[in-house]
């Protein structure tokens, strides 16, 4: 089973299809709209690579993706699991704690510019921001007041978890009580 095939294309182009229709009625300038067109592709694509690999191991890569991959030694589905984990994972870091990612973007900006200017090249950087926005206050409270609720949440059911647990215990007793007196 060939990856691209012509169902495999089918399935990508209507998908392609449906990106843009959502997207065309929005504000966003043309070209976020490709980029953004280009990225949730690109991102499912992806996902269906991984979802063959997974299920279908090695027989169902591409012919053309084989040969590539040859050179850089066989690609395994726990390879693959593990590069999906790692994309969720930083994706969850950058959303619990968008301060600090925001920061280690800023840092990473800055390095590459100032490596830039000692090796002297010609990369276009104009386009990139100098700082990236902040949250908004409204953002950050909309979360602050989501984690509360969750931890109030789980502090209850803690709470009714140990209640039960008492309760659990003390028919313990009373059955162990019944049962000692029954048989003497």
């Amino acid at each position: 089973m060939a990856l691209h095939n012509e169902i495999v294309d089918e399935i990508i182009s209507i998908f392609k299809e449906k990106v843009e229709n959502s997207v065309h009625d929005t504000d966003i300038l043309e070209e976020d709209k490709e980029a953004f067109v280009d990225r949730y592709v690109q991102a499912f694509r992806q996902s269906i690579q991984f979802s063959i690999l997974k299920c279908f191991g090695d027989e169902s890569a591409d012919e053309k993706v084989t040969t590539e991959s040859s050179d850089q030694g066989k690609t395994e589905a726990d390879d693959v699991e593990k590069l999906n984990d790692a994309l969720l994972t930083a994706t969850w870091r950058r959303a619990k704690y968008p301060n600090k990612a925001a920061k280690m973007l800023e840092k990473t900006l800055e390095t590459n510019s100032e490596i830039l200017k000692v090796l002297q090249t010609d990369a276009p950087i104009t386009n990139c921001p100098v700082t990236f926005p902040k949250p908004s206050e409204e953002l950050l409270a909309a979360r602050q007041q989501s984690m509360n609720k969750l931890s109030e949440d789980v502090d209850s059911c803690r709470r009714a978890f140990l209640e039960n647990s008492e309760k659990v215990q003390n028919l313990k007793k009373s059955y162990n009580i019944v049962y000692n007196n029954m048989n003497t």
